[in-house]
């Protein structure tokens, strides 16, 4: 899967960005490293989001760097998030300042008195501290994706393997209980939320941060429509909005010869299509239909 890809990668620049120990480097290495996460468009939705939920301006920057390190801690690193936008707010000031000379010294909360700490270890402080930890919770953020897709992909493969297709007389209450009883089964707690403008989500259950995620299913039997399409990926996208939703998936299960994919994919909604009719592999002639996200078809 992608998702498992692109946390591979960021593993794997990590770990070759702390076998670096090159101190007149280390601005480059870490600017270099930054750009990297940021070059992933899933990746910077996730860092972006955060900056915008916890802010930090440039003045308030300013005013930690002259504040010893256990002040600056006490005021950002109380919640994972704050924290971690800090950090990357910091880099930011840094890096439009051009403060190349100590870097690494320039983030005053990693050690409390620098001559207890040789070179090295205030380096090493460093790429620990305050690179890893933004690793960290974007690595978390992308495998909290993983474990969901992961149980719907395997939910997908049991049923068009096992049991298609599906009975002439389900409706989409029948294929909502079908997909209930495996994510309970998985260990997720799912429940329904309150009316929001335009209905109620499927399935809406959160993490143990308190981040939600909504699947909404739709059971296709005749030929789609465009209106109809349009319909289901703007009910999505505002349910996810609405709710502030850290994923949301379109789960459609289809009678018809389809596989329904993004056209302009956001990096918070996925689309699965789950075949259940009555073609057997070899007989099928899939039709691709992209759905556009900007216009919803």
């Amino acid at each position: 899967m992608y998702i498992k890809r692109v946390i591979n990668d960021i593993e794997t620049y990590y770990s070759r960005y702390c076998e670096s120990i090159s101190d007149q480097m280390l601005y480059y290495s870490t600017m270099h490293f930054v750009s990297y996460l940021y070059s992933y468009s899933i990746v910077k939705d996730i860092l972006l989001n955060l900056k915008k939920e916890c802010p930090y301006n440039k003045e308030t920057i300013e005013d930690y760097n002259k504040l010893d390190g256990f002040d600056v801690i006490k005021r950002v690193a109380q919640d994972k998030k704050c924290y971690i936008s800090y950090v990357l707010h910091y880099l930011d000031y840094s890096f439009a300042s051009n403060s190349i000379v100590d870097f690494y010294d320039d983030a005053a909360w990693i050690c409390y008195v620098k001559k207890d700490y040789s070179l090295k270890e205030r380096i090493m402080l460093f790429k620990t501290d305050v690179i890893k930890p933004l690793c960290d919770y974007v690595i978390d953020e992308l495998r909290k994706n993983v474990s969901l897709l992961y149980v719907l992909d395997r939910f997908k493969n049991r049923t068009m393997r096992f049991e298609s297709p599906y009975l002439k007389r389900y409706v989409e209450r029948d294929v909502q209980n079908k997909l209930a009883l495996y994510l309970f089964d998985s260990g997720y707690i799912v429940h329904r939320e309150e009316n929001i403008s335009n209905g109620q989500p499927d399935f809406l259950f959160s993490d143990e941060d308190k981040n939600s995620y909504i699947i909404e299913v739709k059971y296709i039997t005749n030929k789609a429509s465009n209106k109809n399409l349009k319909a289901y990926t703007s009910q999505l996208r505002d349910y996810v909005s609405k709710l502030n939703s850290h994923i949301g998936v379109l789960c459609i299960f289809t009678t018809q010869d389809y596989e329904f994919t993004w056209l302009n994919k956001p990096y918070n909604l996925e689309i699965l299509t789950i075949y259940v009719g009555e073609l057997n592999p070899s007989e099928r002639n899939t039709k691709i239909i992209s759905l556009d996200f900007n216009s919803g078809l």
